[in-house]
């Protein structure tokens, strides 16, 4: 009994309940590290920006501004929730949201949490992304980029066991079309190729066309295509 009313004491004390939430940050940081170390496929390499990542984090967090974001911020009233309201509460008043997203992307790439929250809220709810692990993710991340936002260096450290989240979300950031400019293009190339005379062209010749001026941005090197084309066969039948 003694024992029980301790531990309720405990419990009760402000500092138990601070630390408990501290507790729970620092955890939530530290098993992304613990699921890379785990992973079958984990190189020393990969590990080590890993730790260095995790470190900066820890680091960076042992400030006054990220402590008061784990302060519980205020909550609507339960009768309000119904409704659509169009001003924030205090606590979010110093929050930037936009709208705009071609902007949330280009945020995402940067690891700014708060910037692509317009494509965090739009995709969270399909992908099944925890918001919460996501941001330290994101966190955690941006610490191993260090500034590198190269598509290989994102290819080679952002793994789908070690950041589901952020991998859900960056699948969808460099595969969806911000705009349908690319797909207009390439009807206006279309139209160009297969003309009145052209109108006898084969399926696969105006494919191959198509290709060849869509993607004309692409550098070919003629002594590959030369090397290949002297492999076919090409004897002509005289008779």
């Amino acid at each position: 009994m003694a024992q029980a009313i301790g531990v309720l004491a405990t419990i009760k004390n402000v500092k138990f309940v601070v630390h408990l939430f501290i507790l729970r940050e620092v955890l939530k940081i530290v098993n992304i590290l613990s699921v890379q170390l785990q992973a079958k496929s984990a190189t020393l390499g990969k590990s080590a920006s890993l730790v260095k990542g995790i470190i900066s984090t820890l680091e960076n967090n042992r400030s006054s501004d990220h402590f008061k974001e784990l302060k519980r911020s205020r909550k609507e009233p339960r009768y309000l929730q119904d409704f659509d309201v169009t001003t924030v509460t205090g606590s979010d008043d110093d929050l930037i949201r936009t709208k705009d997203i071609a902007t949330s992307i280009e945020n995402l790439m940067e690891m700014d949490f708060e910037g692509s929250s317009f494509l965090i809220d739009h995709y969270k709810d399909v992908l099944k992304v925890n918001t919460e692990d996501l941001k330290c993710e994101m966190t955690v991340f941006k610490n191993i980029l260090n500034g590198n936002t190269e598509y290989e260096y994102f290819k080679e450290h952002l793994t789908q066991q070690v950041f589901p989240n952020l991998f859900k979300l960056v699948q969808v950031a460099i595969t969806l079309p911000v705009s349908s400019s690319t797909c207009e293009r390439s009807f206006s190339a279309m139209r160009r190729i297969n003309t009145y005379l052209r109108s006898t062209m084969s399926q696969n010749r105006f494919n191959e066309l198509g290709i060849l001026n869509i993607e004309k941005d692409i550098v070919v090197d003629v002594e590959d295509i030369l090397n290949e084309f002297s492999k076919t066969e090409r004897r002509i039948k005289l008779m």
